[in-house]
């Protein structure tokens, strides 16, 4: 039963590191449009990203681990499970789209950023739920 609840400060933990990660991906790109380059902010999110992406999938699979432990079935938490599934595939998407920048080359970048607004959102959206399915 306690399980559940280091699921969600763990996973609580993975949205803030997720949430200041799209931050510093914004701030990197607002000064990329003003022609500036702020490569401490850049190194930061080189660094974090791998970090977070881990994290993510890993809470994910602990996540529908206890799940099947606890309740034998994955789909006791239907929306839980499809927005952390969605989230872990973004991740690593996002994670492999990263891999692909190049300087010079803004349609990769751009998509890393779109699907990283689509993370963070998921992830407001997850965090919610998931206070809903431990209350």
């Amino acid at each position: 039963m306690y399980l559940r609840y280091m699921h969600g400060a763990f996973n609580l933990t993975v949205a803030l590191l997720v949430f200041y990660q799209f931050a510093l991906g914004r701030g990197i790109k607002k000064a990329r449009v003003r022609g500036a380059v702020d490569l401490r902010k850049i190194k930061r999110h080189m660094r974090i990203g791998p970090v977070a992406v881990a994290a993510g999938v890993l809470g994910f699979t602990a996540g529908t681990t206890l799940i099947m432990l606890d309740k034998g079935r994955v789909l006791v938490y239907p929306v839980h499970f499809v927005t952390g599934s969605l989230i872990a595939l973004l991740l690593v998407s996002t994670f492999m789209l990263s891999r692909k920048m190049v300087t010079g080359d803004i349609s990769v970048r751009a998509l890393h950023g779109k699907v990283g607004m689509a993370i963070a959102t998921l992830y407001l959206v997850q965090v919610i739920v998931g206070i809903g399915v431990l209350l």
